[in-house]
């Protein structure tokens, strides 16, 4: 089984994008200053060349030999995981800081 994010998701990130281009092509054919163009524009760059391509390709596998997780960015991801054929088992329970707050799941794998 393959997991990712609906595409809705990664749309959101996109559909700023292309707001944020749309607004500073306009600001530029206005003739603007550099700095209130800049700022449209950067949005659009971070968001459509980094964000939205994050959220696009990340995904987690499940099949039966591996688990394993692919996150970060397009151009350089961080893949992470374990065989299964080698664990003996796997503990999913809970973690909490000092004051009593849910610190998340923790996964303990014994092999």
């Amino acid at each position: 089984m393959i997991y990712t994010f609906p595409i809705y998701v990664p749309g959101i990130p996109a559909f700023i994008a292309v707001i944020a281009a749309i607004s500073g092509i306009y600001l530029i054919i206005r003739k603007k200053t550099f700095i209130i163009t800049a700022i449209p524009v950067s949005i659009a760059v971070m968001t459509g060349v980094f964000a939205a391509p994050m959220l696009a390709l990340d995904r987690v596998i499940l099949d039966d030999e591996k688990l394993e997780q692919t996150t970060g960015f397009w151009f350089f991801p961080t893949v992470k995981g374990f065989r299964l054929a080698d664990l003996s088992s796997i503990l999913i329970g809970t973690r909490t800081d000092l004051k009593g707050w849910s610190a998340g799941t923790c996964l303990g794998v014994a092999s």
